[in-house]
């Protein structure tokens, strides 16, 4: 309404008590977001990534899957937080969307007969504040003074009914906003952590190390990966791949596969075996 009489507008203490209430939303979407980075920073500073490229393949894998899905976690409720932040604007297709979508209990009802000074949507206000104001408009662009001066009770009722309107449905939308960015950066949150949690387990993971031999034959240690286990469980024994360290002795080492015999035991048959890095570590005992 561009050439609409002069607008009546909104109490300036429910204007203010609205806007007061937008920026405590605001201030509390900021204080969360601090409060997630600074649990994220602590976390994440007591990883030790020393130890990544050492590991198994397969957990070197879980890690950085971990790693991605942390990442974008943080990234999704940083997300969250600016669409809060940045819901400050209200057109006429937010506000026909907010007040015609399905509502939460906890959101603001906009479609009220006492809040709309009559209308029972917020559509309905809308059309009919369009309508009336391009016919007034006109009118006072055809210097129409009759009808013009008909309709203005109509257009100065539906300005005043707007700006009444306006502070609330910003307040609205922003609290709806809010409330479901809520819920949603706490399941991110969670998976975060979980993400941390996963990583920590796998970069913790028994480490692939490089060992200085002694001129075979020697006394050493077997430490298996599973894929060891799974292939040498039914030679040596199912107890005996279980253990942490199998005792062997040292036959030769060649191209990086060291062919060794276990030594008898009540868990472990005498078998001649060989150990790549798929299959296992061999540590020369001194």
């Amino acid at each position: 309404m561009s050439a609409s009489p002069p607008e009546g507008t909104a109490s300036s203490s429910s204007s203010d008590a609205y806007e007061k209430n937008v920026n405590l939303l605001h201030d509390s979407a900021k204080w969360i977001l601090t409060v997630f980075a600074a649990i994220a920073g602590i976390l994440f500073a007591g990883l030790s990534l020393s130890n990544i490229g050492k590991v198994e393949p397969v957990f070197l894998i879980i890690a950085l899957l971990a790693a991605t899905v942390g990442l974008f976690s943080v990234a999704r409720i940083v997300w969250l937080a600016a669409t809060v932040l940045t819901s400050r604007t209200v057109t006429e297709i937010t506000l026909r969307a907010y007040a015609a979508g399905p509502a939460s209990p906890r959101d603001i009802k906009l479609n009220d007969r006492i809040l709309l000074d009559g209308y029972d949507s917020v559509d309905n206000f809308l059309n009919d504040y369009k309508r009336i104001g391009e016919e007034y408009e006109l009118a006072v662009k055809n210097n129409d003074t009759a009808k013009a001066q008909e309709l203005r009770p109509q257009v100065e009722r539906l300005v005043k009914t707007r700006n009444t309107l306006l502070p609330i449905a910003r307040y609205a939308l922003v609290l709806h906003s809010f409330n479901n960015a809520l819920r949603w950066m706490f399941v991110w949150g969670a998976v975060a952590a979980a993400s941390i949690v996963l990583f920590a387990w796998a970069t913790s993971q028994p480490v692939v190390t490089d060992t200085v031999f002694h001129s075979p034959p020697s006394e050493a240690v077997v430490t298996l990966t599973s894929a060891g286990k799974k292939a040498l469980g039914s030679s040596l024994g199912e107890a005996c791949v279980s253990k942490d360290e199998i005792p062997v002795i040292l036959l030769s080492v060649e191209n990086g596969d060291f062919e060794v015999v276990s030594l008898p035991s009540a868990d472990c048959e005498v078998v001649k075996f060989t150990i790549n890095t798929d299959s296992g570590n061999v540590q020369t005992v001194p």
